[in-house]
């Protein structure tokens, strides 16, 4: 989070919940997990700091969004609201298309190349890929054909 503020960037990042939140005043307030919420309830602490190394000021987020027992916690250097957790998916959609092109789908990792160029020309065959696939999804959903896809891929199976 220190080198994200030299940069002058904004995050949203999960937190776990063993950390301790410390008021402006200096005062122990919480572990994030003690936080308990209702279904679909939020909670925010504005200008805390996180121990052990009282990092901040902070804002921290907390929100259970279904009648599961889980509830996430999210750190950000701006106020936060309901809305810093689409903020956050918005970013975790992003680390999972990450993800699967590094070893998911197209299993970039097993490809094991050692020089820069060659990884360039990949990723761009990948990214050619990824905008075909999506494309041609958009396509199908725009004309109400994805239950068609959907019987044909359990057909395949």
């Amino acid at each position: 989070m220190a080198w994200l503020w030299v940069c002058g960037w904004h995050y949203r990042i999960r937190i776990k919940s063993s950390l301790i939140l410390v008021g402006s005043a200096g005062q122990r307030l919480c572990k994030v997990g003690e936080v308990r919420l209702s279904p679909r309830e939020t909670r925010c602490f504005h200008n805390v700091t996180l121990t052990g190394q009282h990092f901040g000021s902070v804002h921290v987020a907390v929100g259970r969004p279904t009648d599961g027992p889980q509830q996430w916690q999210v750190v950000s250097d701006e106020p936060t609201s309901i809305e810093t957790f689409a903020e956050y998916g918005q970013r975790f959609q992003i680390e999972e298309g990450f993800l699967d092109d590094k070893s998911g789908l197209f299993g970039l990792e097993d490809f094991k190349l050692r020089d820069a160029a060659s990884l360039e020309r990949l990723v761009l065959v990948i990214s050619v890929a990824t905008l075909l696939f999506v494309s041609k999804g958009l396509q199908v959903v725009h004309r109400g054909a994805r239950r068609v896809i959907r019987a044909f891929d359990i057909i395949a199976s």
